[in-house]
């Protein structure tokens, strides 16, 4: 029904509901008034009726098309990104997650990282949540992301304007454009905050394990990754992607006592190759 009403068009709809009140103009001499005012009542409610159907057909025709076209635009513009992604090589990433006593997390990524072979006017970075963590399509709204810089030779950098993109996978895509091309081989910095809600429930409200990953898909020089605990949480640890004791991996849980806070800290050196490690958490 909503395709053969989408193919008459407004015209055609328009044009219907004008034959019919010209036919009922015709009738009256032959039915008298009686008949003719319940003919124009029942035209006009079935004209109404044929416009709110269109309206809605119209919406969810628009929709689909809407979804279809960012389909195709997500998938070509990662693409061509990926083959991109040889024009920046990321010299160190430091990471902070802090978990709210509600489960809500704030992360902080500092990515530093320098243009090869030409220059760069934008960046792109993945955030998702782990296999055991929330994956709520209804919070997916209230993720709020904020980036700063690019920061060079120490200048401070201001917010910049991202575009955000939720992926099949359930990852959420970052891309934010530099106001000016940065050139080869010239360090920068980009701060990214993410505010995301209920992330880590399972880990606070249920106590079940977590974990808290980082795939790296190149060479990297230095990665340090921080877990901040709700105050006066202790927890259960296990290292994910590699073998403790590591030459070139470190896994270090800390409680401070005046903060009633624990947190553990991996710091790692020379990663090789891609890799995905991390630590598996669980409280008390």
């Amino acid at each position: 029904m909503f395709g053969y009403i989408l193919s008459l068009g407004f015209k055609g709809i328009f044009g219907a509901f004008v034959a019919l009140l010209t036919i009922g103009a015709a009738a009256y001499p032959l039915f008298g008034s009686d008949f003719v005012v319940w003919y124009l009542v029942s035209t006009v409610s079935a004209g109404i009726i044929f416009c709110t159907i269109y309206i809605i057909a119209t919406r969810r025709e628009l929709q689909k098309r809407a979804r279809y076209t960012q389909a195709l635009l997500q998938k070509y513009s990662s693409a061509i990104v990926e083959r991109l992604n040889s024009f920046w090589k990321v010299r160190s990433i430091r990471k902070t997650v802090t978990i709210q006593a509600n489960g809500d997390v704030h992360e902080c990524t500092t990515i530093v990282a320098s243009p090869v072979g030409q220059e760069l006017t934008f960046y792109r970075m993945w955030v998702g949540t782990g296999p055991r963590q929330q994956q709520r399509y209804t919070a997916r709204k209230q993720v709020k992301v904020q980036v700063r810089g690019p920061v060079i030779n120490g200048a401070r950098g201001i917010s910049r304007d991202v575009t955000k993109t939720w992926l099949d996978d359930g990852r959420l895509e970052i891309l934010v454009l530099f106001p000016a091309a940065i050139p080869p081989k010239q360090r920068f910095s980009l701060i990214f905050d993410v505010y995301w809600p209920g992330k880590c429930e399972r880990l606070v409200k249920d106590k079940q394990p977590d974990e808290f990953t980082f795939t790296v898909s190149h060479y990297l020089e230095r990665f340090d990754y921080t877990v901040i605990l709700p105050k006066g949480k202790e927890f259960l640890y296990e290292p994910i992607g590699f073998k403790s004791p590591s030459p070139n991996i470190k896994l270090s849980p800390k409680f401070n006592k005046d903060e009633d806070q624990s947190r553990i800290r991996l710091r790692a050196n020379r990663v090789k190759g891609v890799v995905c490690i991390g630590m598996l958490l669980q409280l008390k």
